[in-house]
């Protein structure tokens, strides 16, 4: 699969390459971990799989709706829908807003099974009050910054280890005020239309840099971090 953008593909020609003798035809999408790329990386390959997916879940919800209580129909929503939006999510930012509105949808559907509601009675005081669930561009900076997190700590797994540098082992930059915030360093990129740009190791450093000063410090616990962040996302999105 060739990857880049709408002009950088139609440069491309679309005939099968030849690999020892034999002809490899490119395909405009591929799952990786159960992660749908396409060549675009718009992600909208995905988006229309998880979506499909989770409606088929919600129809077969909804034929015994009534015979469950509130309860189990949080746990239910939460078990097979809630994991199933949060996995690899991170992929995702960056991507169009339609194509985030269009998850954005599939929450707020599983917000009204669970709380009995009607297609047009208004969801944030579930999604609020009831389930705790942010939405989903929320969502998806939380599971980031809580890699940049593991990331400054030194915890997270061996391929995710040098990827975030804190200011303060930058020559030159030792000195300023944002190090001793532990703030980290931005990698810069040759232009904004980059695809690049929605990298791990450019978004990680943006959204660390971004939190309030307290969730930066030294003295919390990994615990406390997500406590205190998801507070943050939540007045943010909100009130």
């Amino acid at each position: 699969m060739c990857i880049g953008t709408r002009q950088q593909l139609l440069k491309i020609s679309n005939q099968p390459l030849l690999v020892g003798g034999q002809p490899v035809t490119p395909v405009k999408s591929a799952r990786n971990l159960g992660v749908l790329l396409d060549a675009e990386l718009t992600m909208d390959v995905h988006v229309t799989d998880v979506s499909a997916v989770v409606k088929g879940l919600f129809y077969q919800l909804r034929s015994v709706q009534r015979s469950l209580t509130f309860d189990a129909r949080r746990l239910i929503v939460t078990a097979f829908i809630a994991s199933r939006l949060d996995y690899c999510n991170a992929v995702l930012h960056g991507v169009a807003k339609t194509t985030i509105q269009r998850l954005q949808t599939v929450v707020n559907a599983a917000a009204r099974l669970v709380g009995g509601l009607s297609r047009f009675d208004h969801v944030t005081p579930v999604l609020w009050d009831t389930l705790h669930w942010l939405p989903i561009q929320q969502r998806i900076v939380y599971k980031i910054a809580v890699f940049a997190f593991d990331c400054v700590r030194g915890t997270c797994s061996s391929y995710f280890r040098g990827v975030c540098t804190p200011l303060t082992e930058v020559s030159g930059r030792v000195s300023l005020r944002l190090a001793h915030r532990c703030d980290l360093y931005v990698p810069t990129t040759r232009s904004e239309l980059e695809l690049g740009k929605r990298g791990f190791r450019f978004v990680a450093p943006r959204i660390w840099n971004s939190l309030p000063s307290h969730l930066c410090s030294f003295t919390i616990s990994r615990e406390q971090f997500r406590t205190g962040f998801k507070t943050h996302l939540f007045k943010c999105a909100y009130t």
